[in-house]
């Protein structure tokens, strides 16, 4: 299994590292990105074709705030992308919980 793992910002990483080291742990290969829907939007065209290209089986994507990377993402593959809400925000993550929830 081939993965995507994708984060808003610098700050997320935080976040990401545990997700990481599950994939560590049961062996399944990943590559980790930056990217923002707002403010990097060439560098998710760049991520979307390499699902492609690289036979991705899966993106996790995590993004605070209004989580706009997981439906950006969503929309532009038919690759399923998993959201994580993270809890970066003054609202803990609500806002990020109930954007991703919110997505088809």
């Amino acid at each position: 299994m081939s993965v995507y793992v994708v984060v808003g910002s610098k700050q997320d990483l935080n976040y990401a590292w545990k997700c990481i080291e599950l994939l560590d742990k049961f062996g399944i290969e990943y590559r980790l990105f930056i990217a923002s829907a707002h403010r990097t939007p060439e560098k998710i065209e760049e991520i979307l074709q390499l699902v492609g290209e690289n036979h991705i089986q899966v993106i996790i994507a995590m993004a605070g705030y209004a989580a706009h990377l997981l439906g950006v993402l969503g929309a532009r593959t038919l690759c399923p992308v998993i959201g994580v809400p993270l809890a970066s925000s003054p609202l803990l993550g609500l806002v990020a919980l109930f954007s991703i929830v919110q997505m088809p």
